[in-house]
């Protein structure tokens, strides 16, 4: 029988307070995944809310009159403010995502450091999350395999 390659190893235990993280750089990280998750949180429930408002003016309108429609989405503060969430959050996740390929790119090991500490601990298999991993681990672990998947281009300039 083949070993199970799917078990995390038992030495490394799943964090799920990013302050318990050692590396100050990963843990920063960890801190701003905190707050992303939180934006895609808070921008899930405005959606949802403004759906639900969305359903209780139109009902089972198959075409709502168009220009009420665009009223709604102009007019509706839950709608205004799911907006100016969505913006917020696609933000601080592409800042996430620049800074984390920054980090990537001046050190190879950083993202060995990456796996042990963040990655390998929160995953049943390959390629698949565990059911409990807190959302700052999604929000991490998809940002810094993007980045490690699609590295940060440099200019280097000679002397």
């Amino acid at each position: 029988m083949a070993p199970d390659r799917s078990r995390r190893d038992p030495g490394s235990p799943r964090i799920t307070d990013p302050k318990q993280i050692d590396n100050p750089e990963l843990r920063a990280f960890a801190l701003t995944a905190v707050k992303v998750a939180k934006l895609e949180d808070a921008l899930d429930l405005l959606t949802d809310l403004t759906n639900d408002l969305y359903e209780e003016r139109f009902g089972n309108e198959e075409t709502p009159d168009p220009q009420a429609e665009q009223a709604f989405y102009e007019d509706e503060p839950f709608a205004i403010a799911a907006s100016v969430m969505q913006v917020a959050f696609e933000d601080a996740d592409r800042a996430l995502e620049a800074d984390v390929q920054t980090w990537l790119a001046h050190d190879p090991e950083h993202w060995h450091i990456f796996r042990l500490v963040i990655l390998n601990p929160w995953m049943d298999a390959p390629g698949r999350w565990r059911s409990d991993a807190p959302r700052w681990v999604l929000a991490l672990g998809t940002n810094v395999v993007y980045a490690h998947i699609h590295p940060a281009e440099y200019d280097v300039q000679e002397e």
